[in-house]
This record gives structure tokens, C-alpha cells and sequence, in this order.
């Protein structure tokens, strides 16, 4: 989760520099760049055309940069999958195989105490 939020804040703040490069100094595009919230107290200073293309610009540039935080979450979730996918059943099925196996192919019935069903002194679904 630190990795993806990393992933957006870097993106973010690379974006919104060069955004926002020209409609305000270098150091409030720094600010802008560091905190989202600091959009709203360095606009307030400005004429409104250039206080909406601003707000615009930054706000452009957040949505980007969450579009791709959620597209490398999607990634993370996928490749979990295919993991997943890929070792788990296998893992599973091998293990099964030398069960099988060691049982000789047969697996008796039991019922709830742990017996074995086919027992000769147990009645059928009575332990």
C-alpha cells in the first residue's frame, strides 16, 4: 500500500509542476507540488481565470496520477493472482497425489467419530 501511495504522490507532484509552470512562481508550484491542500490558498491570491486553470491543472494532475496508482493496483492484484494460481493447486495437488498414493487409492468413509464406516460393529450414521 506505501509502495502505491509513493507511486501517486511521485507522479502527482511531477505532473503538477510542470502543470502549473507559468501560471504561478516556482516556489507556489513547489508548494502545490508537496500539498494538494495548499491549491486553495495560493488561488486565492490570483485573478480567477488563472485561479480556475490552476485549480484545473492540479487537479488534472492528481486524477492521472491516481488513474495509474489504480491500474499498478490492479497490476499487484493480478500478479498475486497468478501466483496464486500457479503454486497453490499445484502445491495442493502434489500433496493429495502422495496421500492417494500412500492409501493406495483408497480412501475409506468415515463417519463422524473418526472411524471407519465400513466397520462391521457400527451401524450407519451412528457412532
Amino acid at each position: 500500500m506505501a509502495v502505491l501511495g509513493s507511486i501517486v504522490s511521485g507522479l502527482y507532484r511531477g505532473n503538477v509542476t510542470g502543470a502549473v509552470d507559468g501560471l504561478v512562481s516556482a516556489e507556489e508550484a513547489g508548494q502545490i507540488g508537496e500539498s494538494l491542500g495548499s491549491v486553495d490558498a495560493i488561488t486565492a491570491g490570483l485573478s480567477p481565470a488563472v485561479a480556475a486553470a490552476v485549480s484545473n491543472a492540479v487537479n488534472q494532475s492528481f486524477v492521472d496520477a491516481l488513474n495509474i496508482g489504480f491500474v499498478a493496483a490492479a497490476g499487484f492484484v493480478a500478479l498475486a493472482l497468478a501466483v496464486a494460481a500457479a503454486l497453490i493447486p499445484w502445491r495442493m495437488r502434489a500433496t493429495q497425489a502422495e496421500l492417494w498414493n500412500a492409501d493406495d487409492g483408497v480412501e475409506p468413509e468415515e463417519d463422524r467419530s473418526g472411524e471407519d464406516a465400513s466397520s462391521e460393529d457400527a451401524a450407519p450414521g451412528i457412532a
